[in-house]
């Protein structure tokens, strides 16, 4: 069972799933719902609700932390103690949540940032929500991360370089993880190798050039 409790004194609204909680409301999701609300256009909407306590997470028994709450609404219930047969296949895994996470499915969810408009260098980027990410960026859940891919897309043709950190919040020990570099093109996705730290929060920023509309997706694979 998963269940989602407004804890504000105000409507909110998740326009994927496509529901409203009023004022101190809880809804129970429907298992039909299930992978819409492991989506990765879900979890990115829930992410900072969930962060800031605005919504918690109920498993039908008792209320859930953080870090449990982001976890239970991207795996399966019971992910973490069903167990998986990797003996006619060449997984490391025992569990179905190592397993997930061992392929990068579920790993990635809410790793998107975004900046509408012409974006300038030196500016950073938001995640969803319109959190500047050197503010509040997305936090990293899953043992071992590792960054496998970054996607980059604008409106239009743009060279620009576009450059992925890892923070405590409010820039605090802010650290560069790496740079790509896009050339006069509208989309491009890299292969890359960046290895992060669990309950880190990611931020992008254009850190040259110029882009109009930018997106940026990430790919993140628990690296065991």
């Amino acid at each position: 069972m998963k269940i989602l409790k407004n804890t504000t004194d105000s409507e909110i609204s998740l326009k994927y799933l496509g529901i409203s909680l009023g004022p101190d409301v809880s809804r129970t999701i429907e298992t039909t719902d299930y992978l819409t609300l492991a989506s990765a256009s879900s979890i990115g909407e829930l992410s900072p609700l969930i962060n800031s306590g605005d919504i918690v997470v109920n498993n039908g028994s008792r209320d859930l932390s953080v870090g449990e709450a982001l976890i239970f609404v991207m795996y399966p219930e019971g992910a973490a103690t069903m167990m998986f047969d990797s003996s006619n296949n060449s997984f490391e895994s025992n569990t179905v949540q190592e397993a997930i996470e061992e392929v990068g499915a579920g790993a990635s969810p809410g790793f998107s940032f975004s900046r509408p408009g012409d974006t300038w260098w030196s500016t950073w980027l938001n995640k969803a929500g319109g959190v500047s990410s050197n503010r509040a960026g997305v936090t990293v859940f899953i043992d071992n991360p590792v960054i496998t891919k970054v996607a980059c897309s604008s409106e239009n043709e743009s060279t620009y370089d576009l450059t992925v950190y890892e923070h405590d919040g409010d820039e605090v020990n802010l650290t560069e993880l790496g740079v790509v570099s896009v050339t006069a093109e509208r989309t491009h996705i890299f292969e890359v190798n960046w290895a992060t730290t669990k309950g880190k929060q990611l931020a992008a920023r254009l850190t040259d050039g110029s882009a109009t509309n930018l997106g940026v997706d990430l790919q993140l694979k628990g690296n065991s």
